[in-house]
This record gives C-alpha cells, sequence and structure tokens, in this order.
C-alpha cells in the first residue's frame, strides 16, 4: 500500500487505572510484511479492540525522505466480563508511538 517505506515501527504501552497495566508492545513492519494495524485488548476478559489503521496510513501518506513519527492515545471501547450487566467500558488506555522511515532511510529508535 505504501511502497516508499521503508520501514513502520509501532510502540504500544498501556495504561490501567485499576490494576497493574498489561506489558508493553512493539511491532516492527518492512517493505515487503503484510502488515495489520487492529489490536485486541490486552485485558484477557475484555472484548475491545484499538484500529490504528487510519492512523497509520495518515502516518505513511505524509512520510517524506526522513523519518516520520507520530503519537497519540485511544482509550478501550470493549467491555469487561465482570462488566456486562452494567455495561461500563474496559478502562484500559493505549498509548501509541507510530513512526515510518523511507527505504534506506533513519530509524526509529527505542525510548
Amino acid at each position: 500500500m505504501f511502497p516508499q517505506l521503508g520501514l513502520i515501527r509501532l510502540e504500544l504501552t498501556f495504561a490501567d487505572p485499576t490494576r497493574p497495566a498489561p506489558s508493553s508492545q512493539s511491532h516492527t513492519y518492512y517493505a515487503a510484511a503484510r502488515a495489520f494495524f487492529r489490536f485486541a485488548c490486552p485485558c484477557y476478559d475484555c472484548d475491545g479492540e484499538f484500529d490504528l489503521s487510519p492512523t497509520v496510513r495518515e502516518v505513511a501518506a505524509s512520510a517524506g525522505p526522513r523519518l516520520r513519527e507520530i503519537r497519540g492515545a485511544v482509550q478501550c471501547l470493549g467491555i469487561r466480563t465482570r462488566d456486562r450487566a452494567s455495561g461500563a467500558h474496559c478502562p484500559i488506555e493505549l498509548q501509541y508511538r507510530i513512526g515510518t522511515t523511507t527505504a534506506g532511510g533513519a530509524r526509529m529508535e527505542p525510548e
């Protein structure tokens, strides 16, 4: 979809105000890789997901000859099993960092 890119890197960090947060994740996709940017909520009993596809498309489409990076956060809209009766949404927040490089460009360094 974006042949000008050499690499897409996602760093995902989760925050949960009710219990210890799930572990962070990182994903690196190179030019020839098939990539999907929809991730299930890391809480085993939650039916939510995070779809970063539109954000990745935005970053990739605006990538110039240098590194392009964007940061943001999204709230899980799923419902945990124990909250089905009340309909309360999962409290997990995903904080993301998405970086792209063009073929042969600079790489995004981990924090």
